[in-house]
């Protein structure tokens, strides 16, 4: 197994949410890249981990650790404890800042107006992309095409 699927796996085990853990005793992961927040929502970094052997955050940048705590070298990844978020299509929702959100648009004529005033907006971009229209909600349900678009 590589390193870098090793570490999601085992954060990913450690801090999910509802998973039974049976460790045998805690488990400092160090060498990692580590943001969370704190009871004020400031953002905290650190570089070391400890959990307790239930999967609970014990500390950050712990100065004392249990004898027999296993150690998991994180390998300078990110680790982001408390982020619940067990399918997030980051990439894909950070993506979509940059296309014509279309899932509102009532007819065709509606969905071509909102992709003329996006690329407008947006000169700079040499391709205009736009999703989530449903033509079966159109009137004359049929697809966006070149004729109105263009």
């Amino acid at each position: 197994m590589h390193k870098k699927s090793l570490l999601t796996l085992s954060a990913t085990l450690l801090l999910s949410v509802g998973i039974s853990l049976s460790l045998s005793a805690a488990t400092l992961v160090t060498n990692v890249k580590g943001y969370t927040l704190n009871e004020q929502g400031k953002l905290i970094q650190f570089k070391r981990l400890l959990v307790d052997d239930n999967g609970k955050v014990v500390s950050l940048d712990p100065n004392k650790v249990p004898a027999g705590t296993t150690k998991l070298d994180g390998h300078d990844k990110v680790l982001l404890p408390g982020l619940i978020d067990a399918h997030g299509h980051l990439l894909g929702l950070g993506g979509n800042l940059l296309e014509v959100d279309l899932r509102e648009s009532g007819t065709m004529q509606e969905a071509a107006q909102w992709v003329a005033q996006y690329a407008m907006g947006h000169a700079d971009q040499e391709w205009i992309k736009g999703r989530g229209w449903n033509q079966e909600l159109w009137s004359d349900r049929s697809f966006p095409n070149a004729e109105v678009l263009d």
